[in-house]
């Protein structure tokens, strides 16, 4: 699948991820989700450092003793933003092509697939992955691990665009 078409899935899922939690009542977000040991919210608030840089990279890796899942999920408990501003975050994602150092517009596309299924499976909300975009994420998982885990992506991110916010952070 082309780079272009890709994105658009990701704009797309992202959107309609952002609709889905906007209309979900305060107790909802507190609904343990699929990812073990993550409610709803913890889940959303992830996807919101879909822009994180390489500094924030840095400060959560440290903070984790450099262990990758618990840099994730320390990232996901510690994000201060509230249920609106998860929404708007994710809503201002839609258009951007920044990723995470190191990953191509591949991951971006599985995360935001399988996190809107973490979180809608057990609110009951029917929401279908596309086909060819789950198509392109199965095959991203697939290539990942068959990659030696001392290697790293060697692809750089692009350039973020100047009104982006970063990850987790407040707007006025």
């Amino acid at each position: 699948m082309h780079s272009d078409t890709i994105w658009r899935h990701v704009d797309t899922e992202r959107a309609v991820l952002a609709d889905i939690l906007e209309a979900l009542p305060d107790d909802a977000w507190r609904t343990p989700s699929l990812c073990d040991a993550w409610t709803v919210r913890e889940v959303a608030a992830h996807l919101t450092f879909s822009h994180a840089g390489v500094r924030d990279l840095h400060v959560l890796a440290a903070r984790s003793g450099f262990r990758y899942n618990a840099a994730v999920r320390d990232a996901a408990l510690r994000c201060p933003l509230g249920h609106e501003q998860i929404v708007d975050t994710l809503r201002g994602f839609v258009g951007s092509r920044r990723t995470v150092p190191g990953v191509s517009e591949r991951e971006p596309l599985l995360d935001v697939l399988v996190h809107t299924q973490d979180i809608c499976v057990p609110l009951d909300i029917d929401r279908p992955m596309p086909g060819d975009a789950a198509v392109v994420a199965l095959e991203r998982v697939i290539w990942w691990s068959r990659r030696p885990t001392s290697t790293s992506a060697a692809r750089c991110a692009p350039s973020p665009r100047p009104t982006a916010p970063r990850p987790c952070q407040r707007t006025a």
